[in-house]
């Protein structure tokens, strides 16, 4: 399995206000189907909640100490480690594994994260859920940059990136 995150950031790092994205792209949500369809997805009760639904085609694992939630298609787990080993069971030896959010599961996940998935949004927003976009440029490599062919319905441009973890020298 290949532990990959994906995640929208604003320019100055927020991923969220008040539970829900601070815009809509469109484009963005269309990338993030096409990247996670038929995979496992890891994240947060908060993440979930905000979801609104189970995602279809994909197998989800919150992440809660509390949550509780019946449902065939979502199982909940106490720590980072319990979702990372249900999620290898649950996927083949080079499948990619997404982690998709929020704030404190992505630092959770940061050290072991192979790979992200971001779209930039080249704007500042207000927000309460943010991404540490000085970490991620220290410890990844873009390998891929994909400006956007149009701005968004909001009047927004983005950026497609794909980063992999710098490999350090032992």
């Amino acid at each position: 399995m290949k532990l990959c995150a994906i995640v929208a950031v604003s320019e100055n790092g927020v991923i969220g206000s008040r539970n829900q994205l601070p815009w809509k792209i469109s484009e963005d949500l269309k990338h993030f189907k096409k990247l996670t369809l038929h995979h496992s997805i890891i994240m947060g009760r908060k993440t979930f909640e905000s979801l609104g639904r189970v995602l279809p085609d994909r197998f989800h694992i919150v992440i809660s100490k509390s949550f509780e939630y019946a449902h065939d298609s979502v199982q909940v787990v106490k720590d980072l480690d319990s979702a990372l080993i249900l999620a290898e069971s649950k996927s083949k030896a080079d499948e990619e594994v997404f982690v998709i959010g929020g704030s404190q599961i992505y630092e959770l996940s940061f050290s072991r994260i192979e790979r992200f998935y971001l779209t930039l949004v080249n704007r500042r927003f207000e927000g309460d859920a943010f991404f540490s976009l000085d970490r991620f440029e220290r410890e990844y490599r873009v390998v891929s940059r994909q400006p956007c062919q149009q701005e968004s319905e909001n009047g927004l441009s983005f950026h497609f990136l794909v980063a992999d973890r710098i490999q350090s020298i032992a």
